[in-house]
């Protein structure tokens, strides 16, 4: 099913479904793309623990975009509104937001760049490499968190709070590595694989808002659909989800707005 998008003047606050649908359930997938050129990634300067560090290329990874122009990275989310209640969850996620997120050290680098994590759910801050790392995370609502991960080890955090943001990431002994979690009260999020695909899974049926964020560019307020230019203010777009499969198709996002 291809969708139609309403376009938000202001990012307010979202639409409920009608009592009637509250069984009912959809599935929002899309495909992000750059429209335009950007510039290769930018070499990192790996100066520490190089023996392991430099083994694989590192480069800088804010804007990750494939050979055809496919979009990496990209966040999407529920939104439901400042202060706003989240929707009902499908019970299939009782089980899912109790699993643990792994969140790697792997090659000096992040792995996965990006995590989304259920608020209460646990967060595997993890090291897979033969050196020692730190994982320091400035959150907006949750506490800071900064766990020295000697070499080959683990440890599990849980955050109680949902952020309206990424945080940000970092490791203080390898300063080139940037990471983000995103930890929201709602199981509804995603972010686009290395080929620019997405879906969020079983959403309750009815009309929603939802924000999206990239790294470089922060919220993602133009895009290019069918052709034609759209403007997300402050990153949100209202998008009515049927039941079944709800294909927003290919998403082309200008690389006019990932200009430093």
């Amino acid at each position: 099913m291809r969708l139609t998008l309403t376009v938000l003047a202001l990012a307010g606050g979202l639409l409920l479904p009608a009592a009637s649908a509250d069984a009912q359930w959809g599935n929002l997938k899309g495909k992000f793309v750059v429209q335009g050129a950007v510039p290769a990634p930018a070499a990192v300067d790996v100066n520490k623990d190089v023996a392991v560090c430099a083994k694989t290329p590192l480069v800088n990874e804010d804007l990750v975009v494939s050979s055809d122009g496919e979009l990496a990275n990209v966040v999407i989310w529920l939104y439901p509104g400042a202060g706003a209640e989240p929707p009902k969850s499908h019970i299939s996620y009782r089980i899912s937001t109790r699993k643990p997120v792994v969140f790697d050290n792997l090659n000096c680098r992040f792995e996965p760049h990006i995590v989304v994590a259920h608020t209460g759910q646990p967060v595997e801050l993890k090291n897979s490499d033969p050196v020692q790392h730190n994982t320091k995370i400035n959150f907006f609502a949750n506490n800071p968190i900064n766990p020295l991960l000697p070499a080959s080890s683990k440890t599990t955090q849980k955050f109680d709070q949902p952020e309206r943001l990424p945080a940000g990431a970092s490791c203080s002994i390898h300063p080139w590595m940037v990471g983000w979690v995103f930890v929201l009260d709602h199981p509804y999020a995603t972010v686009s694989a290395k080929n620019g695909e997405f879906e969020i899974k079983n959403l309750p049926v009815g009309t929603w808002n939802f924000r999206v964020w990239q790294e470089r560019c922060g919220y993602v307020r133009e895009v290019i659909i069918d052709g034609k230019e759209t403007e997300w203010s402050k990153g949100v777009v209202q998008i009515k989800i049927d039941a079944g499969d709800n294909d927003l198709g290919t998403i082309a996002v200008p690389a006019t707005l990932f200009a430093n």
